[in-house]
């Protein structure tokens, strides 16, 4: 009888160890795959809603006084346009990934879908001032006609040409492509159906074009920026080229009117402006001249600037190792003047990496170079 008792006892102690063992090895098992659980299939949700009109994002604003996070989402192109003198400013974007344009209320920041059209691998979305087109650049280059007061359909027109950089003036597209071993500056005329025509040519491949604000020039241009490369500036102005006397290893540089603001490593990237006039002017501060946005009324730029700096952080920036933590500042191309706008890293509350910056209607959009969302700054 004993022999029994210890027998059904050592099988109870047997029988809990197992149900031990299942429930905290077994559910190990499960999660990591080696058990199988219950098949409900695939429960990610990749519907894509298929009209959104006049649907807002809610909780998708930061508000910080004058500072909004408008998107939270990356974005390749915006503007702030004016449809017509009797309308109020709207800001314009395109989403990354699609390509599908939105609208944003200048002052509620109420969100609208204004195109649905996915268009795959655009890099870079341009708007027209009054809101008429979008220009998508990637592979080639599409131009949308958006919707007006008096049409509410999209259409759209390629250019089987990949273009390197490109900006609108007025209702035309200017943009610049690689032919063999030059560069061909074009112009376009949107809306109008008819073929490119040349503007002007560089002697190299390899080049970056600092645009304008005139079809007619100033243009500016100069070799693709290399820490290990000696780049030269150029100006077209009329059909006229000149080698403008700004030169060094790494040099970079945006178009303002008649002048550029530039940098070279030479000088480990300190931003100087130079005017067709032969003015030289400096300003004692480092950062990289497409973080600025020219102002065209004032004749000076707005530009994010990294709050510290390395020699290394503008290389390290370009290649995507490093973002930088930045305020926004103004510099003043007449006097050299250099004024503080805003911490805005501080402001916003989390590092702010400003990019792409372009300045209108008394405002400042920009993205976020980490995350590609879309900021404004009212001023």
């Amino acid at each position: 009888m004993k022999k029994i008792i210890i027998i059904i006892g050592i099988v109870i102690i047997l029988i809990l160890l197992g149900v031990l063992f299942f429930i905290n090895d077994g559910a190990t098992m499960l999660r990591e795959g080696i058990f199988s659980g219950p098949d409900i299939g695939d429960t990610t949700d990749n519907t894509i809603p298929g009209d959104i009109q006049n649907e807002e994002e809610d909780e998708q604003f930061v508000l910080s006084g004058p500072l909004t996070q408008l998107t939270t989402r990356p974005v390749v192109g915006y503007n702030i346009v004016q449809t017509s003198s009797t309308t109020d400013p709207v800001i314009y974007f395109a989403e990354a990934g699609t390509g599908h344009v939105y609208s944003i209320d200048y002052y509620d920041f109420s969100e609208v879908r204004i195109s649905n059209t996915t268009i795959q691998g655009v890099t870079q979305t341009l708007f027209s001032d009054d809101g008429q087109f979008a220009v998508f650049l990637g592979d080639s280059i599409t131009v949308m006609s958006l919707p007006t007061a008096s049409s509410t359909e999209t259409s759209t027109f390629t250019l089987y040409e990949t273009a390197e950089s490109a900006t609108i003036i007025g209702d035309t597209l200017l943009y610049q492509v690689k032919e063999n071993n030059i560069t061909g500056v074009k112009s376009y005329k949107l809306g109008s159906g008819l073929a490119s025509e040349r503007l002007f040519t560089i002697p190299f491949r390899e080049a970056v074009v600092a645009w304008g604000s005139a079809i007619n020039g100033p243009h500016f241009y100069y070799p693709k920026t290399a820490s290990s490369l000696e780049g030269y500036l150029y100006s077209y102005v009329d059909g006229i080229t000149n080698r403008e006397p700004v030169s060094g290893f790494g040099l970079s540089a945006v178009a303002l009117n008649d002048s550029v603001l530039f940098t070279t490593s030479d000088d480990d990237q300190l931003l100087k402006t130079y005017s067709l006039d032969g003015t030289f002017q400096e300003y004692f501060i480092r950062s990289n001249p497409h973080k600025c946005a020219p102002v065209s009324a004032t004749n000076e730029f707005i530009c994010g600037q990294p709050e510290t700096y390395e020699s290394n952080t503008d290389k390290d920036r370009m290649i995507g190792t490093v973002a930088t933590k930045d305020r926004i500042r103004t510099l003043g191309v007449s006097d050299a003047s250099v004024g503080q706008i805003l911490e805005v890293s501080e402001e916003a509350g989390i590092s702010i990496d400003v990019t792409h910056p372009i300045y209108a209607f008394e405002s400042l959009l920009f993205t976020n170079k980490t995350t590609g969302n879309l900021w404004l700054y009212a001023f």
